[in-house]
């Protein structure tokens, strides 16, 4: 929807004063002061077209995608913290290699949820460092839940398309630009999106969550 320039203005000072609404719920102290001031307005997220959702399907939960990934293949959670989700992929699943990337292991070690094993091997520092290691084709499927903002997204896309298979599934926590939680804005949204557009990707699964954490899960486009 383009906006006049009066709808605009209107707008911008609605997301201002969102701001400083929710400034007493923010973690960060500094970030409310920072959209106060400058009346930042948030970017719309890039319009799909038809042929990016076509095949898409809508299921309740995250864990529904779980059923969706082929068994026995070799797997990567680019973010695991401490490894509650692992642990699920790695029961759901049952991946040859799961792969899980992190910055810390403290608390992935101190939780307990996975050992680390000839399966579940685990790799410390920056995650699109580490995954450009990899030859191309690597991995039947990975789930990128790391650094959130915008850059860091983009990131871990630009290596995660090259080391995964022609027909794997990439899939991305937190499908949103606001965290309602934590009153800080994600770039997972636009950078998904502009990855179905810039190349040709489509949206297969689409994950509900109470707080529109949303997941989602994409494959390259099938040439007809």
């Amino acid at each position: 929807m383009e906006l006049t320039p009066s709808q605009r203005k209107w707008m911008e000072g609605m997301q201002v004063e969102w701001a400083r609404v929710m400034k007493p719920f923010s973690i960060d102290d500094g970030w409310s002061d920072q959209y106060i001031k400058r009346g930042r307005a948030f970017t719309p997220i890039p319009k799909l077209a038809a042929k990016h959702l076509v095949n898409a399907k809508l299921v309740p939960s995250r864990e529904e995608i779980l059923a969706e990934l082929p068994k026995g293949g070799i797997g990567a959670e680019v973010g695991t913290q401490h490894g509650y989700f692992a642990r699920k992929l790695l029961a759901t699943v049952q991946p040859r290699e799961l792969h899980l990337f992190d910055l810390s292991f403290d608390g992935f070690d101190k939780a307990g949820y996975l050992q680390r094993s000839d399966v579940v091997k685990t790799h410390q520092g920056d995650s699109a460092n580490l995954l450009a290691r990899f030859p191309a084709g690597s991995f039947d499927w990975i789930y990128i839940d790391a650094d959130h903002r915008y850059e860091g997204v983009k990131r871990d896309i630009a290596v995660a398309k090259r080391v995964i298979k022609e027909d794997g599934l990439l899939m991305f926590n937190d499908f949103t630009y606001w965290s309602p939680l934590e009153a800080f804005d994600y770039g997972v949204a636009h950078a998904v999106c502009e990855l179905c557009l810039d190349d040709d990707w489509e949206i297969v699964l689409f994950a509900l969550e109470p707080w529109m954490y949303c997941d989602v899960a994409l494959r390259r486009c099938r040439k007809a």
